[in-house]
């Protein structure tokens, strides 16, 4: 789901420029933030540039589902700027990067997740504590940039193909000490942390669709999109929430033919779209869109971004 937001970025003194050479050529840096109302969490954040305009280019937060899941593992294995080398110990270009047309942040977050971290003395146990850390982290942040979130999942419970996804290889990478040391952390890396998926148990069963109503009642875009073989957030059930969704758009939204979502001259799936809400079904894709269908996915993320027709 992508939502658009307005907000701001100032000038932060907990991050640092990375080297040139790693992972991307564009301006990057990585860091932690402090979160003010809390004890001691810090969120660990990873920026990158537009590789195209960075000035106009909008800004995308992406936020990992799980939950529990960490955003860097999204960053290295669906959509960010680069991947990890065969041999495990260097990075390798992304062609498909959303980063070709967006400013990027992938975020670690809750706290404790990936290289998060807090204190331990006030945990967070449902979404509306996570959204008031995530607001506290945009605050500071960022200054009068458009500005997206984007995310997948929450909830799921990840069936034990790690290997297939990547998982022990990103482990393994981003505990190196030269890696820790280029990106300025601390603290031993892992994918998800079962702890918080625990914590947010009860959580992830709440119904948030009404979120989204009051999303689009400001008027503002949502995409929701789904791969056709994706057994944890499964097409059709994405399909039936978004008809029967009550807002002012409606009956247009439920009225709007499905058509084909073609990328490069291919049909690579189909589009609902009316008003602010659009709805696509991507063909031959699993729970992680990004990585099974990766040019795919920045087309439809570019179109979104430049409000164009999907």
């Amino acid at each position: 789901m992508v939502a658009y937001v307005a907000s701001c970025r100032p000038t932060i003194p907990w991050s640092r420029e990375l080297t040139p050479t790693f992972c991307d050529t564009t301006y990057h840096e990585s860091g932690y933030i402090k979160l003010p109302h809390k004890a001691n969490d810090q969120y660990f954040y990873w920026y990158f540039e537009s590789r195209s305009n960075p000035t106009d280019d909008p800004l995308v937060l992406w936020l990992e589902g799980g939950a529990g899941t960490s955003s860097i593992w999204a960053l290295l294995n669906e959509n960010g700027p680069c991947s990890i080398g065969e041999d495990g110990n260097s990075t390798q270009f992304n062609a498909h990067s959303w980063t070709n047309h967006a400013n990027m942040i992938w975020l670690d977050q809750r706290t404790g997740v990936g290289f998060s971290f807090s204190g331990g003395r006030d945990d967070d146990h449902i979404e509306v504590d996570v959204g008031r850390n995530v607001y506290e982290f945009l605050l500071e942040f960022f200054q009068a940039n458009p500005f997206y979130i984007a995310g997948q999942s929450y909830g799921g419970h990840y069936p034990d193909v790690y290997d297939d996804l990547g998982v022990v290889k990103t482990t393994l990478f981003l505990n190196q000490p030269w890696v820790q040391q280029q990106l300025h952390v601390h603290k031993p890396y892992a994918m998800s942390n079962a702890t918080v998926l625990e914590d947010f148990a009860v959580d992830e069963e709440r119904n948030a669709v009404h979120f989204v109503a009051s999303i689009l009642a400001r008027g503002l875009r949502e995409l929701i999109y789904a791969g056709d073989a994706d057994l944890i957030c499964d097409w059709k059930g994405n399909d039936a929430w978004t008809r029967k969704l009550q807002w002012s758009g409606h009956d247009g939204f439920n009225a709007a033919n499905v058509t084909p979502f073609v990328v490069n001259g291919n049909v690579a799936g189909t589009v609902q779209a009316a008003n602010e809400l659009a709805f696509v079904r991507v063909f031959n894709s699993g729970h992680c869109v990004p990585r099974d269908q990766p040019a795919v996915s920045a087309a439809l993320i570019n179109r979104f971004l430049q409000n164009e027709t999907l």
